[in-house]
């Protein structure tokens, strides 16, 4: 039987946790079995703010760990991550061909190579968006190494951001957009941040974006991105030569 969980997940991002194999960040393994269970049940709720209960205690711990481990805003280039890891850890058992597999190795392996390509760039910001499951499970080890500046919280199983205001800082910003899903939650991040600034400086990476596998699409790969004008959607290659990271 399929894991619902990508196995080598914990090799690709270097954990030694020996106490989890899904919550990959040692500092939260206290949470383990809540966040396993969470991770492994799933139950889509259409938008949780984690407003009471253990969610309430595990958003206080991720907004602690956050605010020691933050580098804030840099440059005027700003790459927002939306879920980077959220299929990796709940639907794997979902993936139906090995096509569609090896397309997931391929955007994790092109994602941890951006994210080693921009570390320490003192023009670009990279900002995750995840919700609190999966920030302790994994975003949280990319914000201790400095592969991402800041993570801000989504609601559970949403785009739907809990502090919209945070986004205005990024809001004048030449901003590249990762992750997932397209039409789902990546949608209502790249909605959002036109309603703050419509003037079109947008970008899609289309080499780090998926869609959904319960759409039984042949292929994980959007061809469009939803918000993204056709002639704004670039490759990892034309990403990183954008934004001098080599």
């Amino acid at each position: 039987m399929a894991l619902h969980y990508d196995t080598t997940l914990k090799n690709k991002l270097r954990s030694r946790n020996q106490f989890s194999d899904i919550v990959l960040n040692k500092q939260f393994n206290g949470w383990a079995p809540h966040i396993e269970e969470n991770l492994r049940i799933r139950s889509y709720s259409g938008g949780d703010d984690y407003h009471e209960g253990l969610d309430n205690e595990l958003l206080q711990d991720c907004k602690w760990h956050i605010d020691k481990n933050r580098t804030g805003k840099l440059g005027k280039q700003t790459v927002i991550l939306t879920h980077p890891f959220y299929l990796q850890l709940t639907q794997m058992d979902e993936l139906n061909t090995r096509k569609i597999e090896g397309e997931v190795r391929d955007y994790s392996k092109n994602l941890l190579k951006f994210l080693y390509f921009g570390k320490n760039n003192p023009n670009v910001n990279f900002v995750a968006l995840d919700t609190i499951h999966t920030y302790a499970a994994t975003t949280s080890l990319l914000l201790e190494r400095g592969l991402v500046g800041d993570v801000l919280f989504t609601e559970y199983d949403s785009g739907i951001l809990l502090n919209p205001e945070e986004l205005e800082e990024y809001k004048d910003d030449e901003i590249f957009f990762a992750g997932g899903y397209d039409y789902q939650c990546l949608r209502q991040v790249i909605n959002k941040v036109i309603d703050k600034d419509p003037s079109g400086k947008l970008w899609g990476i289309k080499d780090l974006i998926l869609t959904s596998p319960k759409w039984n699409y042949k292929t994980l790969k959007p061809r469009t991105i939803s918000g993204i004008p056709q002639s704004q959607i670039i490759s990892l290659e034309e990403t990183i030569e954008r934004l001098n990271l080599r």
